[in-house]
């Protein structure tokens, strides 16, 4: 069944999760509402005259339907429907088309978090459009319409005279609890929550009227069972020379707004809060991009006080080799109106330098940018390992350039990672360039490549790589750039993290002066044995 004190939303949309995003983020806002989705013409026709939404979203583009023409069809059977655009994109041309065509506002899904404002704006600019229009009515003495917008407006409305009630609709009977028997001729003190209510809300409200013409006030209910309701309530006299013709009320059903805004403030308590015992720096600017506030973690990692940080002040504490530059990025960033994020150091007044990483995002209010909320985390260890790191690495590739011996490094796959000077001088290459990347036996076996990684069952990088062994061979052949072969000795070992192997690295020699002397050693025993063998005489060796 439904709840008639409920919102009604009708989605037109071909993606339900869509939908799902657009309820999360209504719903984070206080509203109370039932929804459906529809996607289709005769589904969406269907619904306004069926389930009667108080307010239409509907896509921009859908496979077989579009907003432009949902909006008009909307108009066509309710033109009161507000109806709210929600694209993925929208130029100003399309914004400003659709807004002559009818729409009350747009809302780009990139920033759905401004669709419950859009709603609440749109309905507010409704339920002020239903006010003069409701007005504008009772002046008449066209009693069925008057019937006729008391029953179709989604506000209560009603009439009074000497705030004797004279009139009301069905809205403002569900509202309370009260059947229009009930409330007729009554006095308006029965649904008020205190007599001292009736009594200041009857001064307030009537002053304004004698002063402007209208007069509004928030005030409280009290329903027939019981129930207190927040309302927002507005009157307007039919003739303002003579309140006894009586005046025109509408009221406006502000509970659940009421409970956002104490959700909100609970919110901000709760922010203050969780600021003072976080463990990063927390500021917020204005929309030009100065501070207004700083947490005190910030004022510890800057080593500057609230009021040196306010403003631009706390530039003064940036280290004055990333000032310059972080001030420029940082006022690019506000003007473009998007996300700021930079690591930068904090130059402390005791000598101390600090790294941060610092990142802020615009706050948003109808679409309109407030200010900057960001964060500033310590990142000094993390900036010292990465120096030590360095420092390592540097020292290692110095190590490695200053060997004799051809160096190099290969991933799993055996694709080469990193090469020394002595492997391009050994090997003929000019840079590393021409390398790294590389299938390692494509580079020094190319002669039997054939594009898998490892050539053979028996290539001793695969066995290196299964057996987590190092191994040293002393008769492999590698083959330089220029195709020539040269017989080295090498070394290989796995290399091992988290107890699995990655890769392994290897070093060589060119052995090439030592087989041309094996070589010359093995004909020279030959010739001599050959002499010995041929010579007649006796030769005998005495030991």
């Amino acid at each position: 069944m439904t709840n008639k004190n409920l919102l009604k939303i009708l989605f037109v949309e071909d993606l339900p999760s869509d939908v799902d995003l657009a309820v999360l983020e209504l719903r984070k806002e206080g509203l109370r509402f039932e929804h459906i989705r529809v996607d289709t013409r005769d589904e969406f026709i269907k619904a306004l005259k069926e389930f009667k939404p108080d307010i239409v979203i509907s896509d921009y583009m859908m496979p077989s339907y579009n907003g432009m023409q949902a909006l008009k069809d909307a108009h066509e059977l309710d033109p009161l429907v507000p109806f709210i655009l929600c694209t993925g994109s929208m130029n100003e041309e399309t914004a400003v088309e659709c807004l002559k065509t009818g729409a009350n506002d747009y809302v780009i899904k990139e920033h759905l978090t401004i669709l419950p404002f859009a709603v609440k704006e749109v309905l507010e600019q409704h339920r002020i459009q239903v006010e003069k229009r409701a007005a504008e009515l009772l002046l008449k003495e066209n009693e069925e319409k008057l019937q006729s917008i008391f029953r179709a407006a989604p506000v209560g409305i009603g009439l009074v005279v000497n705030r004797i009630f004279m009139e009301v609709n069905d809205t403002f009977c569900t509202m309370t609890g009260y059947t229009r028997k009930e409330l007729i001729g009554k006095s308006a003190e029965m649904i008020y929550a205190t007599i001292e209510e009736f009594d200041s809300v009857g001064i307030e409200k009537y002053g304004q009227i004698a002063e402007k013409g209208t007069g509004s006030v928030e005030t409280r209910f009290k329903c027939k069972d019981g129930r207190i309701l927040n309302i927002f309530l507005s009157s307007t006299p039919l003739d303002k020379d003579d309140l006894m013709k009586g005046v025109t009320f509408t009221v406006l059903d502000i509970t659940e707004r009421k409970r956002a805004e104490k959700a909100l403030l609970d919110s901000q308590h709760l922010f203050q809060t969780l600021a003072l015992v976080s463990p990063v720096g927390i500021f917020r600017t204005n929309s030009e991009g100065n501070t207004t506030y700083v947490n005190p973690k910030y004022l510890e990692l800057s080593g500057l006080s609230s009021e040196e940080a306010y403003g631009n002040g706390w530039l003064n504490a940036v280290h004055p080799e990333d000032r310059g530059k972080l001030s420029e990025t940082w006022l690019n960033n506000i003007k473009s109106k998007i996300e700021s994020g930079a690591e930068y150091r904090f130059l402390k007044p005791d000598g101390n330098i600090i790294w941060v990483i610092g990142k802020a995002v615009p706050e948003l209010i109808d679409n309109k940018i407030v200010g900057y909320i960001g964060t500033i985390t310590d990142i000094t260890g993390r900036k010292r390992t990465e120096e030590t790191l360095h420092d390592s690495r540097e020292d290692l590739y110095r190590l490695l350039n200053s060997m004799a011996e051809g160096a190099y490094g290969v991933d799993i796959n055996g694709n080469c990672t990193f090469v020394n000077r002595a492997f391009l001088q050994i090997l003929g290459y000019q840079n590393d360039h021409e390398v790294l990347g590389k299938h390692i036996h494509e580079l020094m076996h190319h002669s039997h490549y054939d594009g898998s990684p490892y050539p053979s069952s028996e290539c001793r990088m695969y066995r290196v790589h299964q057996t987590n062994q190092p191994i040293n061979v002393s008769d492999e052949v590698f083959w330089c750039k220029d195709g020539n072969a040269i017989p080295v000795e090498y070394w290989s070992h796995p290399i091992i993290k988290d107890g699995v192997v990655i890769g392994s690295i290897a070093t060589f020699i060119d052995i090439t002066e030592r087989k041309q002397a094996e070589i010359a050693l093995r004909i020279s025993e030959e010739k001599y044995r050959r002499i010995f063998e041929n010579v007649q005489d006796l030769y005998y060796e005495v030991l």
